[in-house]
């Protein structure tokens, strides 16, 4: 059997899937990310906990699917945006890995707020949305500012993925699609903003150089971690994209599918548009190889509202206890309304018309229908005028929840159904890869 390795960087999991020639799911690892928060402001990730992480999800895959090392012929990742660390000179980790929830800089710098003001910022970055003290370059201002000697020091900056990348090929290769995340990325040119850059004091040199996804980005030639993730040495690795992109191609976006929303944590919908556009709150990046554009939307008002009702009021009750609730009491769930982010309010506070009759299951039900209010706007969003989407996709965890997605279904007025592969994203970042011939350069490739 030959495969195709997809890892998901995610925030919360690592994954890793391989996939067979007909693009099943052969095998599955899933290990939680255990991050490290020090004072409530930092968010951190050991190095030597990234590599054992990515070697126990590898593993499983391996052992679930009966792989052999030899049988992996490729691999691409699917990556969250953000997360960074710094080399030093010798490309030895100066920092852990500082996950994008880090609030170290709890301020955004002037810099920051400056850049995103620029005249043209919005055509030249492909970001509609505000800046944010979340953003990798916010960060680097704090360590130019906080801790300049670990700044002088510093020779490399990497992303999560591009660290991968680099580790396993020694090439600094970026996708522009977590790129694109970090505020420096000229999505006209492909390239780094040289006039950001030099506002925030980094220099070119030390960065990645962008590359479309879906671009070869070397081979596994480095012996010592390949060994330690269970990799052979020279199959092609490829560039993937943000987590949601990827997704949203393992999921069949343009092929089974107008738009994709993912049912997590947070709502977020993608859809695919011929022409580079941007517009105010919405994020814009080439898609797979340059064919067309990714478009994202998301909000906060998602399922992280549901968790925290059930963990809060019901936490005797299983997530399908509540969708069994939900699916018996009546679609305008008897006059309650349950707000956008009702968990950002004291207690019950974010319901409206609550009385005696209303059960968990009308309460469930109120945050489905807001939820799917908000994935009807985001649509709107993406749209612009033009008719939504008739057929959609969903993933994420509560994809699985066939009332939401009925909900989802009534009030987007479309067909929403769960995605055929219940993880997406690392089929996405298989499915970019073509299945090379080990010992072959990176664009040659093998059908099966």
């Amino acid at each position: 059997m030959k495969y195709k390795l997809g890892i998901d960087l995610g925030t919360s999991y690592f994954k890793a899937g391989l996939f067979g020639s007909g693009g099943e799911l052969a095998g599955l690892g899933r290990v939680e990310v255990r991050k490290q928060v020090g004072d409530g402001t930092r968010c951190e990730l050991d190095v030597d906990d990234f590599w054992h992480l990515l070697q126990q999800a590898i593993g499983q895959a391996k052992s679930q699917a009966g792989a052999a090392t030899g049988e992996i012929v490729s691999m691409g990742y699917s990556s969250q945006a953000n997360t960074f660390l710094l080399l030093d000179k010798h490309d030895e980790p100066l920092t852990p890995l500082i996950v994008w929830m880090d609030r170290r800089a709890k301020d955004i710098y002037p810099e920051v707020r400056d850049l995103w003001r620029r005249k043209g910022f919005l055509h030249t970055s492909g970001l509609g949305t505000e800046c944010s003290e979340h953003l990798c370059i916010n960060k680097l201002l704090w360590f130019q500012a906080e801790e300049p000697q670990v700044w002088q020091r510093t020779s490399k900056i990497l992303t999560i993925c591009d660290y991968l990348v680099y580790s396993l090929t020694k090439r600094q290769a970026v996708d522009t699609g977590t790129s694109s995340l970090l505020g420096i990325l000229d999505i006209n040119a492909l390239a780094w903003n040289t006039d950001a850059l030099c506002a925030l004091n980094i220099g070119p040199d030390k960065l990645s150089a962008p590359s479309l996804p879906g671009t070869p980005a070397g081979v596994v030639s480095q012996e010592t971690p390949a060994a330690q993730l269970g990799l052979p040495t020279g199959i092609p690795v490829y560039l993937g994209s943000l987590d949601h992109y990827m997704a949203a191609v393992g999921a069949g976006l343009g092929r089974t599918g107008q738009a994709t929303i993912s049912l997590g944590t947070v709502v977020a919908c993608v859809n695919q548009a011929p022409d580079l556009a941007p517009q105010k709150d919405i994020c814009i990046t080439p898609a797979v190889k340059g064919r067309g554009y990714h478009q994202l939307a998301w909000d906060q008002n998602g399922g992280a509202v549901l968790e925290w009702y059930n963990r809060t009021f019901c936490p005797d009750m299983t997530p399908s206890d509540l969708d069994e609730a939900a699916a018996i009491v009546p679609a305008d769930c008897a006059g309650l309304c349950a707000r956008p982010n009702a968990n950002k309010y004291e207690g019950l506070k974010g319901f409206e018309n609550i009385n005696e009759h209303h059960t968990h299951g009308h309460f469930a039900r109120a945050i489905m229908l807001s939820v799917a209010q908000t994935i009807t706007k985001l649509l709107d969003s993406l749209c612009r005028g033009r008719p939504r989407p008739r057929k959609i996709i969903a993933t994420g965890g509560a994809a699985k929840s066939a009332i939401w997605l009925k909900i989802c279904s009534d009030t987007t007025n479309a067909d929403v159904s769960a995605a055929d592969c219940h993880e997406p994203a690392c089929k996405g970042a298989a499915s970019i890869c073509p299945q090379a011939r080990r010992g072959k350069t990176p664009g040659h490739s093998l059908s099966l």
